[in-house]
């Protein structure tokens, strides 16, 4: 009877384990992919359609079956365009067993978060992060977006094209780490050229900014282009107010600011203005062309530059899943840099050993109420 016992003990640890072993590599277990975006807050009309990329992307892989038969569930976490957040976000992922993330939004988010993923061994993958200061690090984050600095030398080079020889700019420090490296990567070029930067003007969008004032302090240095880096919102209204002091001014703009919330709230003010962007609206490549439709027949609108990379961050990290066989945070990324190669929407790109990409930028003007591209405006 006691040998009964403990047989009987035995085959129910047995079973027990075995069933925890199945469920746990159970094909049905859904892949669980983190989400940071900034979805609340001053930079939430971009925010939302870069999640709206990342939700098309997640919807087509589970039509087509998930990754290896696993639907994917996406975590989605708002972070509010706050830094401060992302510490607590983080860890609420730690704590919910995501260890693969999209995300965050902005560059600030980023550099706050980078430490983090570190220390926790979580992958993410930045859709449209582009500071310089978590680029060409062996970290656990991968970057697909171009670097701020890139974006930087080449308004630098546009102006000096235009004759702009003297101009201000208008940074908001609350995504500091991205102005400081978009200034960082125009200052010298637009020196080289003959260019003077008259006066660098910081505010910070989350204290009362004083638009007249900074329009003001603009105005007085008389420069012949001013250079704004802040959010769609921010960027319209400074650009009104600019305009009212010195009409001919020539402005330009961070991708940051290209939506069609600039358009709308900046009116008369931002036609003419200036911008690049990783992105050819234009594009006829098949892929990015049946992107375009599934967007707008779910959505209701054309798709901004920020969704189409939000969208092929989703592929991305299914394609390094389906590679490794895992969901290992570690196990993906080398897969990830070791495939080096993927391809986009619009063009294929590569990851550096760093896991870092290059793309293509494109000019546009905003000209009669609409972000227009400017042909044979590539960098």
């Amino acid at each position: 009877m006691k040998k009964l016992l403990i047989l009987g003990v035995i085959s129910c640890i047995l079973v027990s384990g075995i069933w925890a072993y199945l469920s746990m590599v159970n094909p049905r277990k859904p892949v669980r992919l983190g989400y940071i975006g900034s979805l609340s807050g001053k930079f939430s009309a971009m925010g939302t359609a870069a999640r709206n990329g990342a939700i098309l992307a997640v919807e087509e892989l589970n039509g087509g079956g998930g990754i290896h038969g696993r639907r994917i569930e996406l975590v989605i976490k708002d972070d509010g365009g706050l830094p401060d957040n992302i510490g607590s976000i983080s860890d609420a992922l730690a704590d919910e067993d995501v260890g693969l993330v999209i995300g965050p939004f902005t560059t600030a988010s980023a550099t706050m978060m980078v430490p983090r993923i570190n220390e926790e061994r979580i992958l993410a993958v930045g859709p449209v992060v582009a500071g310089d200061n978590i680029g060409g690090l062996d970290d656990m984050f991968i970057k697909i977006f171009p670097s701020t600095a890139d974006f930087g030398k080449a308004v630098a080079r546009l102006a000096i094209r235009q004759g702009i020889r003297s101009l201000v700019i208008i940074n908001d420090r609350r995504n500091e780490p991205f102005g400081e490296t978009m200034i960082r990567g125009f200052k010298p070029v637009y020196a080289s050229g003959g260019g003077t930067v008259r006066a660098g003007i910081d505010y910070l969008s989350d204290k009362e900014a004083n638009f007249t004032q900074l329009a003001k302090e603009a105005a007085e240095k008389a420069p012949a282009g001013v250079l704004i880096i802040a959010s769609a919102v921010d960027t319209a209204l400074i650009s009104q107010h600019i305009k009212k002091l010195l009409p001919e001014i020539l402005l330009y703009a961070s991708p940051w600011s290209m939506s069609k919330e600039l358009v709308s709230s900046g009116g008369e003010a931002v036609e003419s203005l200036y911008a690049y962007l990783p992105y050819d609206k234009d594009s006829i490549r098949p892929a990015f062309k049946r992107f375009q439709a599934a967007y707008v027949e779910r959505f209701k609108e054309a798709p901004p530059f920020v969704s189409m990379f939000n969208y092929e961050a989703v592929y991305l990290l299914a394609e390094g899943i389906k590679a490794s066989h895992s969901t290992d945070p570690v196990k993906v990324k080398q897969t990830l840099l070791k495939i080096r190669r993927f391809n986009g929407l619009q063009s294929d790109y590569a990851l550096d050993e760093s896991g870092d990409a290059e793309r293509p930028l494109f000019l546009y003007r905003i000209s009669g109420q609409a972000i227009s591209k400017v042909r044979d405006g590539v960098q």
